[in-house]
Protein backbone atom coordinates (compact mmCIF):
# COMPACT_ATOMS: atom_id res chain seq x y z
CA UNK A 1 0.00 0.00 0.00
CA UNK A 2 1.23 3.79 -0.78
CA UNK A 3 2.44 5.80 1.87
CA UNK A 4 2.75 8.81 0.35
CA UNK A 5 -1.28 8.93 -1.49
CA UNK A 6 -4.31 8.45 0.41
CA UNK A 7 -7.62 8.34 -0.63
CA UNK A 8 -10.04 9.67 2.07
CA UNK A 9 -13.31 8.66 -0.35
CA UNK A 10 -14.02 6.78 -3.07
CA UNK A 11 -16.37 7.74 -5.76
CA UNK A 12 -17.32 4.52 -6.98
CA UNK A 13 -15.92 0.88 -7.51
CA UNK A 14 -12.87 2.05 -5.62
CA UNK A 15 -11.45 2.83 -9.35
CA UNK A 16 -12.58 6.73 -9.28
CA UNK A 17 -11.42 8.94 -6.19
CA UNK A 18 -13.65 11.58 -4.87
CA UNK A 19 -11.36 13.02 -2.56
CA UNK A 20 -7.67 12.18 -2.35
CA UNK A 21 -3.88 13.77 -1.11
CA UNK A 22 -0.57 13.08 -1.75
CA UNK A 23 2.64 13.62 -0.18
CA UNK A 24 5.49 15.53 -1.46
CA UNK A 25 8.78 15.02 -1.77
CA UNK A 26 9.93 17.97 0.37
CA UNK A 27 6.93 17.27 3.34
CA UNK A 28 4.28 19.25 1.02
CA UNK A 29 0.72 18.35 0.39
CA UNK A 30 -1.21 18.20 -3.11
CA UNK A 31 -4.95 17.43 -2.69
CA UNK A 32 -8.04 17.03 -4.57
CA UNK A 33 -11.46 16.32 -4.07
CA UNK A 34 -14.01 15.96 -7.23
CA UNK A 35 -16.82 17.98 -7.51
CA UNK A 36 -19.45 17.60 -9.68
CA UNK A 37 -20.83 21.30 -10.16
CA UNK A 38 -19.35 24.25 -9.09
CA UNK A 39 -18.37 24.69 -5.64
CA UNK A 40 -21.03 26.48 -3.49
CA UNK A 41 -22.97 26.47 0.04
CA UNK A 42 -25.63 24.42 -1.36
CA UNK A 43 -23.73 21.34 -2.00
CA UNK A 44 -22.12 21.29 1.57
CA UNK A 45 -22.99 17.79 3.31
CA UNK A 46 -25.15 17.19 0.34
CA UNK A 47 -24.79 13.29 -0.39
CA UNK A 48 -27.68 13.49 -3.48
CA UNK A 49 -25.28 15.33 -5.66
CA UNK A 50 -21.79 13.69 -4.91
CA UNK A 51 -20.11 12.52 -7.47
CA UNK A 52 -20.68 10.36 -9.74
CA UNK A 53 -24.51 12.18 -9.51
CA UNK A 54 -23.96 15.91 -10.82
CA UNK A 55 -25.21 18.78 -8.47
CA UNK A 56 -21.94 19.89 -6.70
CA UNK A 57 -21.91 17.49 -3.53
CA UNK A 58 -18.78 18.07 -1.09
CA UNK A 59 -18.32 16.44 2.12
CA UNK A 60 -17.49 18.86 5.40
CA UNK A 61 -15.66 16.14 7.09
CA UNK A 62 -13.80 15.00 4.45
CA UNK A 63 -12.21 18.14 3.69
CA UNK A 64 -11.97 18.39 8.15
CA UNK A 65 -9.73 15.13 7.16
CA UNK A 66 -7.84 16.43 4.55
CA UNK A 67 -6.53 19.63 6.61
CA UNK A 68 -5.96 17.16 9.15
CA UNK A 69 -3.51 15.35 6.89
CA UNK A 70 -2.03 19.30 5.66
CA UNK A 71 -1.25 19.34 9.45
CA UNK A 72 0.21 16.00 10.05
CA UNK A 73 0.47 13.28 7.37
CA UNK A 74 -0.59 9.43 8.13
CA UNK A 75 -2.28 7.00 6.79
CA UNK A 76 -6.18 6.61 6.82
CA UNK A 77 -9.32 4.40 5.80
CA UNK A 78 -10.83 4.92 2.74
CA UNK A 79 -14.48 5.62 2.79
CA UNK A 80 -16.78 4.18 -0.14
CA UNK A 81 -19.11 6.52 -2.33
CA UNK A 82 -20.50 9.53 -0.77
CA UNK A 83 -23.24 7.77 1.84
CA UNK A 84 -20.50 6.54 3.47
CA UNK A 85 -19.93 7.42 7.02
CA UNK A 86 -16.72 9.05 8.78
CA UNK A 87 -13.97 6.84 9.43
CA UNK A 88 -11.86 9.48 10.85
CA UNK A 89 -11.41 8.75 14.86
CA UNK A 90 -12.03 12.81 15.02
CA UNK A 91 -14.94 12.20 13.63
CA UNK A 92 -17.12 9.20 15.47
CA UNK A 93 -14.98 10.39 19.16
CA UNK A 94 -14.92 13.50 20.91
CA UNK A 95 -13.17 12.21 24.13
CA UNK A 96 -11.00 15.41 23.18
CA UNK A 97 -11.03 18.27 21.28
CA UNK A 98 -7.38 18.12 20.21
CA UNK A 99 -6.36 14.48 19.82
CA UNK A 100 -8.09 11.10 20.09
CA UNK A 101 -6.94 7.56 20.75
CA UNK A 102 -7.60 5.56 17.86
CA UNK A 103 -8.97 2.27 19.65
CA UNK A 104 -7.73 -0.15 16.73
CA UNK A 105 -4.55 0.87 17.15
CA UNK A 106 -4.13 2.61 20.53
CA UNK A 107 -2.02 5.34 18.84
CA UNK A 108 -2.98 8.86 19.25
CA UNK A 109 -4.65 10.52 16.07
CA UNK A 110 -4.17 14.19 16.15
CA UNK A 111 -7.20 16.09 14.83
CA UNK A 112 -5.46 19.58 14.39
CA UNK A 113 -6.11 20.81 11.28
CA UNK A 114 -4.40 23.13 8.49
CA UNK A 115 -5.50 25.47 5.88
CA UNK A 116 -4.36 25.36 2.42
CA UNK A 117 -2.22 27.98 0.55
CA UNK A 118 -3.53 27.58 -3.00
CA UNK A 119 -7.13 26.68 -4.59
CA UNK A 120 -7.68 25.80 -7.97
CA UNK A 121 -10.82 25.36 -9.16
CA UNK A 122 -11.40 23.28 -12.95
CA UNK A 123 -15.17 25.12 -13.18
CA UNK A 124 -17.25 22.34 -14.47
CA UNK A 125 -19.04 22.36 -18.14
CA UNK A 126 -22.35 20.61 -16.96
CA UNK A 127 -23.48 17.87 -19.31
CA UNK A 128 -27.04 18.33 -18.47
CA UNK A 129 -28.17 22.04 -18.25
CA UNK A 130 -31.79 20.61 -17.24
CA UNK A 131 -30.65 19.96 -13.90
CA UNK A 132 -28.73 23.08 -13.08
CA UNK A 133 -26.73 26.18 -14.52
CA UNK A 134 -24.80 25.15 -17.42
CA UNK A 135 -22.34 27.75 -16.82
CA UNK A 136 -21.39 30.09 -13.59
CA UNK A 137 -22.51 33.00 -12.83
CA UNK A 138 -21.07 35.99 -11.33
CA UNK A 139 -22.42 35.36 -8.19
CA UNK A 140 -21.39 31.63 -8.43
CA UNK A 141 -17.63 32.73 -9.09
CA UNK A 142 -18.02 34.86 -6.15
CA UNK A 143 -19.19 32.40 -3.39
CA UNK A 144 -16.72 30.15 -5.13
CA UNK A 145 -13.72 32.46 -4.04
CA UNK A 146 -15.25 33.11 -0.71
CA UNK A 147 -15.36 29.67 0.44
CA UNK A 148 -11.88 28.86 -1.01
CA UNK A 149 -10.54 31.93 1.02
CA UNK A 150 -12.67 31.63 4.11
CA UNK A 151 -13.56 27.99 4.48
CA UNK A 152 -10.62 26.69 3.49
CA UNK A 153 -8.34 29.34 4.01
CA UNK A 154 -6.38 29.59 0.98
CA UNK A 155 -4.70 33.01 0.44
CA UNK A 156 -4.27 32.41 -4.03
CA UNK A 157 -7.30 30.47 -5.96
CA UNK A 158 -6.74 29.77 -9.53
CA UNK A 159 -9.47 29.55 -11.78
CA UNK A 160 -8.89 27.68 -14.86
CA UNK A 161 -10.75 28.63 -18.16
CA UNK A 162 -13.21 26.15 -19.77
CA UNK A 163 -11.80 24.48 -22.52
CA UNK A 164 -13.23 23.30 -26.05
CA UNK A 165 -14.97 19.95 -24.92
CA UNK A 166 -17.88 17.91 -27.13
CA UNK A 167 -20.34 19.53 -24.65
CA UNK A 168 -19.94 22.84 -26.31
CA UNK A 169 -22.44 22.99 -29.02
CA UNK A 170 -21.68 27.18 -29.25
CA UNK A 171 -17.93 28.37 -29.24
CA UNK A 172 -19.90 31.82 -28.25
CA UNK A 173 -21.51 30.61 -25.30
CA UNK A 174 -18.17 29.19 -24.25
CA UNK A 175 -16.32 32.73 -25.17
CA UNK A 176 -18.93 34.21 -22.78
CA UNK A 177 -18.46 31.74 -20.23
CA UNK A 178 -14.39 32.45 -20.28
CA UNK A 179 -14.72 36.60 -20.44
CA UNK A 180 -16.81 36.39 -17.43
CA UNK A 181 -13.85 33.97 -15.64
CA UNK A 182 -10.99 36.84 -16.62
CA UNK A 183 -13.37 39.65 -16.22
CA UNK A 184 -13.78 38.28 -12.41
CA UNK A 185 -10.47 38.04 -11.69
CA UNK A 186 -9.48 41.74 -12.88
CA UNK A 187 -12.45 42.99 -10.84
CA UNK A 188 -11.58 41.13 -7.88
CA UNK A 189 -7.90 42.23 -8.71
CA UNK A 190 -8.46 45.69 -8.95
CA UNK A 191 -10.68 45.82 -5.80
CA UNK A 192 -7.87 43.88 -3.47
CA UNK A 193 -5.36 46.31 -4.70
CA UNK A 194 -8.03 49.20 -3.24
CA UNK A 195 -8.00 47.41 -0.05
CA UNK A 196 -4.32 46.63 0.69
CA UNK A 197 -3.35 50.77 1.05
CA UNK A 198 -6.64 50.85 4.02
CA UNK A 199 -6.43 46.91 5.36
CA UNK A 200 -4.07 44.93 7.19
CA UNK A 201 -5.93 41.72 6.20
CA UNK A 202 -3.76 39.00 4.65
CA UNK A 203 -3.36 39.33 0.65
CA UNK A 204 -5.49 37.74 -1.29
CA UNK A 205 -5.29 37.05 -4.95
CA UNK A 206 -7.16 35.20 -8.31
CA UNK A 207 -5.06 34.40 -11.00
CA UNK A 208 -6.45 32.73 -14.26
CA UNK A 209 -4.31 29.66 -15.99
CA UNK A 210 -6.40 29.84 -19.36
CA UNK A 211 -6.74 26.13 -20.19
CA UNK A 212 -9.40 27.41 -22.47
CA UNK A 213 -6.67 29.15 -25.17
CA UNK A 214 -4.32 25.70 -24.87
CA UNK A 215 -7.41 23.89 -26.10
CA UNK A 216 -7.74 26.31 -28.60
CA UNK A 217 -4.32 26.19 -30.35
CA UNK A 218 -4.66 22.03 -30.04
CA UNK A 219 -7.81 22.60 -31.83
CA UNK A 220 -6.55 24.89 -34.69
CA UNK A 221 -3.34 22.75 -35.16
CA UNK A 222 -4.80 19.61 -35.30
CA UNK A 223 -7.67 20.91 -37.92
CA UNK A 224 -5.08 22.19 -40.15
CA UNK A 225 -3.26 18.96 -40.27
CA UNK A 226 -6.32 16.91 -41.08
CA UNK A 227 -7.45 19.67 -43.57
CA UNK A 228 -9.99 20.61 -42.05
CA UNK A 229 -9.20 24.62 -42.22
CA UNK A 230 -6.70 25.17 -44.77
CA UNK A 231 -3.43 25.57 -44.02
CA UNK A 232 -2.74 29.51 -44.82
CA UNK A 233 -6.14 30.83 -43.50
CA UNK A 234 -4.84 28.31 -39.79
CA UNK A 235 -1.21 29.50 -40.08
CA UNK A 236 -2.55 33.41 -40.25
CA UNK A 237 -5.12 32.53 -37.05
CA UNK A 238 -2.52 30.82 -35.38
CA UNK A 239 0.16 33.85 -35.40
CA UNK A 240 -2.81 36.26 -34.80
CA UNK A 241 -3.35 34.69 -31.70
CA UNK A 242 0.02 34.40 -30.39
CA UNK A 243 1.06 37.71 -30.68
CA UNK A 244 -1.90 39.14 -28.78
CA UNK A 245 -1.39 39.25 -25.04
CA UNK A 246 -5.49 41.01 -24.66
CA UNK A 247 -7.69 38.27 -23.46
CA UNK A 248 -10.41 39.93 -24.61
CA UNK A 249 -8.45 39.93 -28.32
CA UNK A 250 -7.73 36.72 -28.08
CA UNK A 251 -11.67 35.37 -27.32
CA UNK A 252 -12.76 37.51 -30.45
CA UNK A 253 -10.19 35.75 -32.53
CA UNK A 254 -11.20 32.17 -31.31
CA UNK A 255 -14.79 32.89 -32.68
CA UNK A 256 -12.74 32.37 -36.24
CA UNK A 257 -13.02 28.55 -35.41
CA UNK A 258 -16.85 28.70 -35.39
CA UNK A 259 -16.79 31.67 -38.40
CA UNK A 260 -14.68 28.99 -40.82
CA UNK A 261 -17.00 26.12 -40.34
CA UNK A 262 -14.56 23.75 -38.68
CA UNK A 263 -16.09 23.73 -34.93
CA UNK A 264 -19.34 23.47 -36.25
CA UNK A 265 -17.62 20.03 -37.58
CA UNK A 266 -19.12 16.72 -35.85
CA UNK A 267 -19.62 13.03 -36.08
CA UNK A 268 -21.14 10.66 -33.84
CA UNK A 269 -19.71 8.34 -32.12
CA UNK A 270 -21.05 5.69 -29.91
CA UNK A 271 -24.01 7.80 -29.48
CA UNK A 272 -22.09 10.94 -28.18
CA UNK A 273 -21.52 13.87 -30.50
CA UNK A 274 -17.46 14.47 -31.62
CA UNK A 275 -16.16 17.56 -32.82
CA UNK A 276 -13.89 16.86 -35.54
CA UNK A 277 -10.96 19.08 -35.05
CA UNK A 278 -10.62 17.63 -31.45
CA UNK A 279 -11.37 14.40 -31.20
CA UNK A 280 -10.01 12.53 -34.97
CA UNK A 281 -6.76 12.30 -36.84
CA UNK A 282 -8.14 12.47 -39.94
CA UNK A 283 -11.50 13.57 -42.23
CA UNK A 284 -13.15 10.50 -42.01
CA UNK A 285 -12.44 10.11 -38.08
CA UNK A 286 -10.76 7.13 -38.56
CA UNK A 287 -7.79 7.82 -36.64
CA UNK A 288 -7.89 9.73 -33.09
CA UNK A 289 -6.20 12.76 -32.66
CA UNK A 290 -4.64 11.87 -29.41
CA UNK A 291 -6.10 15.43 -27.70
CA UNK A 292 -9.11 13.45 -25.95
CA UNK A 293 -9.91 10.26 -25.75
CA UNK A 294 -13.55 10.84 -25.87
CA UNK A 295 -14.03 14.76 -26.46
CA UNK A 296 -14.13 15.37 -22.76
CA UNK A 297 -11.47 13.51 -21.39
CA UNK A 298 -7.74 14.78 -22.38
CA UNK A 299 -4.89 12.77 -22.86
CA UNK A 300 -2.73 13.52 -20.29
CA UNK A 301 0.35 11.53 -21.77
CA UNK A 302 0.44 13.97 -24.44
CA UNK A 303 -1.08 17.11 -22.89
CA UNK A 304 -0.48 16.69 -19.32
CA UNK A 305 3.17 18.32 -19.49
CA UNK A 306 2.14 22.15 -20.34
CA UNK A 307 -0.55 21.83 -18.27
CA UNK A 308 1.22 20.67 -15.02
CA UNK A 309 4.24 23.20 -15.69
CA UNK A 310 1.19 26.22 -16.75
CA UNK A 311 0.02 25.62 -13.37
CA UNK A 312 3.25 25.16 -11.41
CA UNK A 313 4.54 28.35 -13.10
CA UNK A 314 1.34 30.56 -11.72
CA UNK A 315 2.07 28.81 -8.18
CA UNK A 316 5.40 30.66 -8.46
CA UNK A 317 3.49 33.79 -9.98
CA UNK A 318 1.55 34.10 -6.23
CA UNK A 319 4.52 34.25 -4.32
CA UNK A 320 5.15 37.93 -6.46
CA UNK A 321 4.93 40.98 -4.13
CA UNK A 322 3.95 43.90 -6.25
CA UNK A 323 4.85 46.62 -4.00
CA UNK A 324 7.69 48.48 -5.96
CA UNK A 325 7.61 45.91 -8.65
CA UNK A 326 8.95 47.32 -12.11
CA UNK A 327 5.79 46.76 -14.92
CA UNK A 328 7.25 43.54 -16.42
CA UNK A 329 7.81 42.04 -13.19
CA UNK A 330 4.06 42.19 -11.65
CA UNK A 331 1.58 39.17 -10.92
CA UNK A 332 -0.23 40.14 -13.74
CA UNK A 333 2.72 39.84 -16.52
CA UNK A 334 3.95 36.93 -14.79
CA UNK A 335 0.55 35.13 -15.02
CA UNK A 336 0.52 37.08 -18.76
CA UNK A 337 4.40 35.03 -19.45
CA UNK A 338 2.32 31.82 -17.61
CA UNK A 339 -0.02 31.41 -20.29
CA UNK A 340 1.59 32.66 -23.11
CA UNK A 341 4.55 29.76 -22.56
CA UNK A 342 2.40 26.91 -21.83
CA UNK A 343 -1.07 27.23 -22.47
CA UNK A 344 -0.21 27.32 -25.84
CA UNK A 345 1.92 25.33 -28.54
CA UNK A 346 5.09 27.65 -28.68
CA UNK A 347 8.49 25.70 -28.23
CA UNK A 348 9.44 25.72 -24.91
CA UNK A 349 12.74 26.90 -23.43
CA UNK A 350 14.49 24.11 -22.03
CA UNK A 351 17.14 25.30 -19.34
CA UNK A 352 20.20 22.91 -19.42
CA UNK A 353 22.42 24.81 -16.74
CA UNK A 354 23.44 28.18 -18.04
CA UNK A 355 21.97 27.86 -21.15
CA UNK A 356 18.45 28.24 -22.57
CA UNK A 357 18.01 26.15 -25.44
CA UNK A 358 14.73 25.91 -27.99
CA UNK A 359 13.29 22.17 -26.87
CA UNK A 360 10.23 20.98 -28.37
CA UNK A 361 8.00 18.14 -26.77
CA UNK A 362 7.64 15.32 -29.21
CA UNK A 363 4.33 14.02 -28.86
CA UNK A 364 1.78 11.56 -30.70
CA UNK A 365 -0.93 14.28 -31.66
CA UNK A 366 -1.56 14.15 -35.16
CA UNK A 367 0.37 17.22 -36.99
CA UNK A 368 1.62 18.10 -33.15
CA UNK A 369 5.27 16.14 -33.38
CA UNK A 370 7.00 19.35 -33.33
CA UNK A 371 5.17 20.74 -30.27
Amino acid sequence: MRTDRQIIRWSWNRGNENTQISLTPDGGTVAGIRVTGLFLKRGKDNKRSMAPQGGGGWLSHDVREMKRLVHQWRQVEPIDTGYGEPTSPCEVETKNANVTTNVTTGNPYPCEEKNFDIVVHQLPVEWDSRRFPAFPTNKDLDETAGLSFDYLGASTVILQTSPITNNIQDLGVLVATNQLIWDYARQFEAHAKESMHNSTTPKRQILVMDVFAYSVFLFLQNSIEIGLIPKKKGEELKARLNETADYNEFLNLSMALQDVGAFNQTIRVRGQTRHVGQYCGDLKCHSQSMISLDGMHWCMQETGGRLDAGLACLIQCSLHDDAGAEAGETTRACVRSCNTKYMSLVPVPWERGQKLDAFNVSTRLTGLENY
